[in-house]
């Protein structure tokens, strides 16, 4: 079971929305209170320097997650003083496989300070997994999912944005965990690229349509869920697959990568998973 901690409240609605699959368990840290288990009430500070001076101990509060060293999802976004915490939290959570889900919010949407303020995390999060201390720090841009979005009302923005990015890393981590029939993946084409981002791949087009447009992409990894009467009956389908992947490597400087999975959905779905080593601006 993955674990999925919310830090703050971009943070903590995002992991809610994994609540709603079993796979995982949920945390939550956050100033204000919230319904549900597992939910640590941290007091509130002046700003962001505050928060990380007088963050107190969460030993306690992950000592089943740390004990079992299970698996972790740490969900936050820059622009809030709450994540002035995010490094002394993390500390204690020494031992576990740690994956930041960091969502870089719409710029346009929030005020000077908030945006000074999400550069500075920002830029911190990713010196910390360049060093090894995170396994991968996913970076998620609401603009780039909202370009995926036919309509996105005000009242709702946060709501339908959030459930796309959930969504599709559930699925990408259901795939990850179902026997694939074809894969030429291995961690070891480019282990420096730890910056990373997701996306939804056109079968058809061949277009990729990321979460986050990553500069230097150094290995990119499809994941096809595909139909399994059509893998069974379809004779070009892995010709076309390899064309997709090859198409999207440009020489050497870019390592690309497939995985099959065979679904009973009634549609096809391809998502990729990009990494870079270089830190993005």
């Amino acid at each position: 079971m993955e674990v999925i901690i919310g830090l703050g409240r971009a943070g903590c609605n995002i992991a809610e929305k994994f609540n709603k699959y079993p796979q995982y368990e949920t945390y939550y840290i956050d100033t204000e209170e919230r319904e549900g288990k597992n939910f640590f009430l941290m007091k509130p500070q002046k700003n962001i320097e505050q928060y990380e001076k007088k963050t107190p101990s969460f030993k306690r509060f992950f000592s089943k997650i740390a004990k079992k060293r299970k698996e972790v999802l740490f969900v936050m976004a820059g622009g809030g003083d709450i994540s002035g915490s995010a490094l002394r939290i993390l500390e204690s959570l020494k031992g576990c496989p740690i994956s930041l889900l960091f969502i870089k919010p719409d710029l346009d949407l929030i005020n000077e300070k908030q945006k000074t303020k999400n550069k500075v995390v920002y830029g911190i999060m990713q010196e910390y997994a360049r060093s090894g201390l995170l396994d991968k720090m996913y970076i998620v841009d609401n603009r780039e999912v909202e370009k995926m979005v036919e309509s996105v009302p005000i009242m709702m923005y946060n709501d339908i944005i959030n459930d796309n990015i959930v969504s599709a890393f559930h699925m990408i981590n259901v795939f990850k965990h179902n026997e694939a029939i074809f894969s030429n993946y291995s961690d070891e084409l480019v282990p420096s690229a730890r910056l990373c981002t997701v996306g939804i791949a056109d079968f058809v087009t061949n277009e990729n349509k990321m979460f986050f447009l990553l500069d230097m992409t150094r290995k990119i990894d499809y994941i096809y869920g595909i139909n399994k009467t059509k893998l069974e009956t379809e004779g070009n389908l892995l010709k076309k697959i390899k064309e997709q992947v090859s198409n999207n490597t440009v020489g050497d400087s870019v390592k690309a990568s497939y995985t099959i999975i065979p679904t009973n959905y009634d549609y096809d779905i391809v998502y990729c998973i990009a990494a870079s080593n270089l830190i993005q601006n």
